[in-house]
């Protein structure tokens, strides 16, 4: 007999592999942002903290999750808005 975790972890396999997006109809600027820099934020966070926790040594848990969230997402901004503006100035001749 399954169990109850067993039936939810096989309807969270079902939905993931059957090709819905349940957050197609979710949009505006906010999840525009988010959508685009949380790609490099996740390839990012874990060094990240590794600085955080190596230079700031008395840190709290928490403070440094957020500190690093903090540096990823204003580096991830950066890096997405200087890829989106690379080549935009060129003057054709």
């Amino acid at each position: 007999l399954l169990k109850k975790k067993d039936i939810r972890i096989a309807l969270m396999l079902i939905i993931t592999m059957s090709g819905v997006s349940y957050t197609a109809k979710i949009g505006g600027p906010v999840f525009e942002v988010l959508g685009k820099i949380s790609m490099p934020i996740y390839c990012m966070h874990w060094a990240v903290y590794q600085y955080v926790a190596k230079f700031i040594p008395g840190i709290g848990y928490i403070e440094g999750i957020a500190l690093t969230f903090a540096i990823c997402a204003l580096l991830s901004g950066i890096m997405v808005f200087a890829l989106a503006n690379v080549g935009k100035n060129k003057q054709v001749s």
